[in-house]
């Protein structure tokens, strides 16, 4: 005997969950600035206070120290520079800056990288991405590098 009934069920409308209420680019927003904490409040690392001092000097020569000259350079400055100009905010504050800097231009150029290659940009690699691009700075001093 063989009794067959249609026993279709409508499953319950599935409530949109707390994450995709919120617009996509405030995702972003906060991902960003939980990746710029650390890049904030980590000290000076790798050749940092190489370029950190590079600046100091610069103010001081530009200041009237004698027995000093600066000459013009045209590769590998951008790190230099950005110090140069935020050096009179504080050098602490400069460091940090230039710090958040070059973790957002290695981690958004890593982001875009992904991006021209894959259809939707899978959220396992940005984890992965970030831990990279502070060891890049970080641990191997990369920071002129990457700016």
């Amino acid at each position: 005997m063989n009794n067959t009934q249609d026993t279709t069920r409508s499953d319950p409308p599935k409530m949109p969950s707390l994450l995709s209420r919120i617009p996509s680019w405030m995702h972003w927003t906060v991902g960003i600035l939980l990746l710029l904490v650390p890049a904030m409040l980590l000290p000076a690392s790798g050749d940092m206070p190489s370029h950190l001092y590079n600046a100091w000097l610069t103010h001081q020569v530009e200041n009237g120290l004698q027995g000093f000259t600066l000459t013009t350079q045209f590769t590998n400055v951008a790190t230099d520079l950005l110090l140069y100009w935020l050096f009179l905010m504080g050098p602490q504050f400069a460091v940090a800056a230039v710090n958040v800097l070059a973790v957002l231009v290695f981690f958004l150029g890593g982001v875009m990288f992904i991006r021209s290659y894959a259809a939707s940009l899978p959220w396992q690699c940005l984890v992965l991405l970030a831990m990279f691009a502070y060891g890049v700075m970080y641990w191997l001093g990369f920071t002129n590098y990457m700016l």
